[in-house]
């Protein structure tokens, strides 16, 4: 494609494609989990998080910049920021022309770690590329307020389908976008089914509650407390670990025999992970009674469909005593009952009506969130299928998506971790394998721990759900 049809083809997309962002969108008012978001947001333990996606191929530079700002017109409070003009925290629209680093290499190993984004003077998406002959790694960094990771994968879905309809050969199969409707982000605040009531009472409320307070979290023990003061950060801002399409297959064998999801095997995993670490380096008697999980649950419903990118989500939280967690079987089966009541009610939308009320008294929440608490011990989020999130339709070749002259090799990404949480995990699966991604607070692990705790965590998941432990049992 000679440099005059290129032009040609990036003015017929730019016609083809709506990326109109109205006039009457913006200000828009934050919900209450994006004053959340921002008031938690610090230098010290920023709300930003990175996705990597690694591509192979020849990745055209002038498409790829062409595509990020069509996609990011698309999805409007990408190029947004946040006015302090009147009383009421407003997204504004920034009018900026996302920008791209470039970089000559394609070491992800060098990847920028997570940054701090102060929205007041800065849109919540960062973008930048390392090249390298036939391969390239991007990395996003989005900051929470402006989207979850759903919503991350539906914009990089757009970006790659519009990236593959402007480099495809004319007769080549091309993705295909999906349909974005920028006006229902005034709907993304809105939590409830308006058919159905919401069904919980004052007494589950209450218990939710009296769980929340009465199980205080045990933490996860620093192997050398005084070296992890001094927060040596890793290279990288998460670590990577990939179960082959057997060691898959074999842990939804495991799952379809004891009725429960996937999912509840990973949770269990993690349980009993933090369990075999503490116990490895603080002893049984320094642990308390409880450990937490944190769970982001989407609260997307048909009213946010066509939604841009955005953050609509919620948490649940599982707490296991130390006893329960010593029976594999039974704690996993203990997950699955817990977290089909959660996710099959309105209780996963308790947190927010919380902060809700709490930003109803002035500086209730920001004075709360100083305090050293820990919400919970770590964070697992699973995204499921890949490339489903991604939103959009692509011409597949072994699995993989094929996006013009680039074809998708992986997606990899981690959750931010809060003050004294100390891991967020985040799972999903893509070509028939299970990507595992690992975000350890430097302040807890050194680099060489973080290591060890992704491995053990990996072992703890193949060694309990292995066809050969089936016939040891």
């Amino acid at each position: 494609m000679n440099a005059t049809t290129q032009v040609d083809s990036y003015q017929a997309l730019s016609h083809k494609i709506t990326a109109t962002v109205p006039t009457d969108l913006f200000p828009l008012p934050l919900t209450t989990f994006e004053k959340y978001m921002l008031t938690d947001d610090c230098p010290e333990y920023p709300m930003g998080f990175v996705i990597e996606i690694r591509l192979t191929g020849q990745l055209d530079k002038k498409g790829f910049e062409f595509a990020l700002d069509l996609a990011s017109r698309r999805h409007p409070l990408l190029l947004a920021t946040i006015s302090t003009a009147s009383k009421k925290l407003a997204w504004k629209n920034s009018n900026q022309i996302p920008a791209v680093e470039w970089i000559e290499s394609t070491d992800c190993l060098k990847s920028n770690s997570t940054g701090y984004i102060n929205l007041r003077k800065q849109t919540g998406l960062q973008t930048t590329v390392r090249l390298g002959g036939e391969s390239c790694c991007v990395s996003f960094l989005f900051h929470h307020a402006v989207v979850d990771g759903v919503g991350a994968m539906h914009f990089i879905g757009d970006l790659l389908a519009i990236y593959g309809q402007c480099t495809s050969s004319p007769n080549d199969p091309q993705p295909e976008l999906s349909t974005v409707t920028p006006l229902v982000l005034h709907q993304r605040g809105e939590l409830d089914v308006k058919t159905s009531r919401l069904n919980h009472s004052w007494r589950r409320i209450f218990r939710h509650l009296f769980e929340f307070l009465y199980c205080n979290p045990s933490g996860i023990i620093s192997p050398n407390p005084k070296r992890a003061l001094s927060n040596v950060a890793s290279p990288r801002p998460f670590l990577t670990r990939i179960l082959s399409r057997t060691e898959l297959t074999a842990i939804k064998n495991k799952a379809a025999k004891l009725n429960v999801a996937p999912n509840d095997i990973y949770l269990a995993a993690l349980f009993q992970t933090i369990k075999k670490w503490n116990e490895l380096y603080g002893g049984r008697s320094l642990l308390r009674r409880y450990y937490r999980i944190a769970i982001p649950s989407s609260l997307r419903t048909p009213v946010h469909d066509n939604s841009p990118a955005a953050n609509i989500v919620s948490y649940i939280f599982l707490n296991q005593s130390k006893k329960t967690i010593n029976h594999h079987d039974h704690l996993i089966q203990s997950i699955s009952q817990r977290t089909k009541q959660l996710l099959s009610s309105t209780d996963s939308r308790l947190p927010l009506y919380f902060l809700k009320g709490g930003f109803f008294v002035p500086g209730l929440v920001s004075s709360v969130l100083k305090l050293p608490l820990r919400l919970s011990t770590a964070t697992l989020a699973n995204v499921g299928d890949v490339k489903r999130q991604l939103n959009c339709r692509f011409p597949m070749h072994k699995r993989k998506c094929i996006a013009g002259s680039v074809t998708l090799e992986g997606l990899f990404g981690a959750a931010p971790i809060r003050k004294r949480t100390s891991v967020g995990i985040s799972v999903g699966t893509y070509a028939g394998e299970l990507l595992m991604n690992f975000n350890c607070a430097s302040r807890c692990f050194s680099p060489e721990e973080a290591e060890q705790f992704a491995d053990l965590f990996v072992s703890t998941l193949l060694d309990n759900n292995s066809p050969s432990t089936e016939r040891k049992r």
